[in-house]
């Protein structure tokens, strides 16, 4: 008898990639990003990427989460709003910063558009997605995109979330001499 269990399936992160680089395609964008944590619970963190590489994703998460520009963000947009990066700042202001020199420069990001994801956690997910400076800013008609797929976005995380705990009984359920 075979048994299909969990980790037969794609790893998370790959799946979750393979959907962002979906979601940046239908974008004309260069790059998508999704922070996913839950302190709370058994939970796989989720910080997938496309096109924006893991070094530029871990030097974020490492030294820039908690940002001017991520607190304005916070501060400006709730669960559920489209933050557009061209309304927090003006590009002078921007440009004078480490955040610009150290990170965006680098990753070769002009601009962004995200949103914050309420997924059952005690912080909401967040998924960004970014463009070149040569190509032009996000507009209202590609958030309202992010705002369809919002709550399935929110039903996957939810998932992910509550079967984390199901990786721990995994190992276990293995050992049955029977198909669970």
């Amino acid at each position: 008898i075979y048994t299909l269990s969990l980790h037969d399936a794609l790893p998370i992160s790959r799946q979750w990639s393979a959907f962002l680089a979906r979601l940046a395609d239908s974008l004309n964008a260069d790059g998508t990003v999704l922070f996913a944590y839950d302190s709370s619970r058994r939970f796989i963190p989720i910080r997938a990427s496309a096109r924006i590489p893991p070094d530029f994703v871990d030097l974020y998460a490492q030294e820039f989460p908690d940002n001017i520009w991520s607190r304005r963000s916070d501060q400006r947009f709730a669960p559920g709003e489209v933050r557009y990066s061209q309304g927090l700042t003006s590009t002078q202001e921007l440009h004078h910063d480490r955040f610009y020199a150290d990170f965006l420069l680098p990753a070769n990001v002009g601009c962004s558009m995200g949103i914050k994801v309420r997924f059952g956690s005690s912080q909401p997910a967040y998924l960004a997605i970014t463009r070149s400076p040569s190509k032009a800013a996000f507009d209202s008609e590609e958030g309202s995109l992010l705002l369809a797929l919002q709550p399935h976005i929110a039903r996957a995380l939810e998932l992910n979330r509550r079967l984390g705990g199901v990786d721990l009984w995994s190992g276990a359920l293995h050992m049955l001499p029977f198909g669970v």
